[in-house]
């Protein structure tokens, strides 16, 4: 069995609906302007995918940007799979982790990078959720964890379907973290 061996992948994608309104105009402008971006970053649970995603966007922010870790809570449910182990995760571990997470990262920062957690209850699905919010915040670079890079596959699929619909669909840059520790 064959396993891929990139370890990022970065899409662009050439399509910007978002930035064909104004006010996305003026969003994206104004941030710019300031020689500031906006980063956010997908966590779906308290696993290493997450926090190497997590790791990945502090990686990439520079002075003036903000990190929006963002959990897209499926209010269906009480708890989240961690789907290696078979285990779940609750969205208040999910939220205390990262939390946590955040506030160190922006205390070790010197406030230069401001990282904050977010949590929204899932609407039509995880991936159009995801993408509003980056939308709303006119995400420069939107950050993905990928479980299923890490796989060998026999389908086809090199991400998994929220991967492949943001890389798609985004109006930001993507960033697909192929999975961590040993998926």
């Amino acid at each position: 069995m064959e396993k891929c061996a990139a370890s990022v992948i970065l899409v662009k994608n050439n399509t910007t609906p978002a930035l064909d309104s104004e006010h996305g105009m003026q969003q994206r402008k104004m941030t710019l302007d300031m020689g500031r971006i906006a980063i956010v970053c997908a966590v779906d649970g308290v696993n290493e995918r997450s926090t190497g995603s997590f790791d990945m966007a502090q990686h990439f922010a520079r002075h003036g940007d903000s990190v929006h870790v963002l959990h897209v809570n499926d209010t269906d449910k009480a708890v989240t799979p961690r789907h290696a182990a078979g285990m779940y995760t609750s969205a208040a571990a999910v939220t205390e982790k990262f939390k946590g997470e955040c506030d160190k990262a922006t205390s070790a920062s010197g406030n230069d990078v401001v990282s904050k957690f977010v949590s929204i209850p899932k609407k039509v699905s995880i991936k159009d959720s995801l993408l509003q919010y980056s939308d709303d915040v006119a995400a420069d670079l939107l950050v993905l964890g990928s479980l299923q890079l890490a796989k060998s596959t026999t389908d086809g699929n090199t991400m998994g379907s929220v991967s492949a619909a943001a890389a798609k669909k985004s109006t930001a840059h993507i960033l697909v973290a192929k999975g961590f520790g040993g998926f």
